[in-house]
């Protein structure tokens, strides 16, 4: 039922290019992505190692949390 919803709506060209199964990865804020070589927190190299592991243990998905600034108010 999903699956034709997804396959039947606008996005539906994306869909069949990446499929619709299940799949499994990591969800992750970038400063929480820190190694031994890191030169700070927010180092876009450190994704590479992360990338590494993902491929390892067969993730298919490296997503990211939002990297937006804050408000004025500190509220998004």
């Amino acid at each position: 039922m999903v699956k034709d919803s997804l396959l039947g709506g606008p996005s539906a060209d994306t869909w069949k290019r990446v499929g619709t199964g299940k799949r499994a990865g990591f969800l992750v804020p970038l400063f929480s992505v820190y190694s031994q070589q890191s030169v700070g927190i927010g180092d876009l190299h450190d994704l590479t190692l992360l990338i590494d592991l993902c491929q390892k243990t067969g993730c298919s998905i490296l997503q990211l949390l939002p990297m937006n600034e804050i408000g004025a108010t500190f509220c998004p």
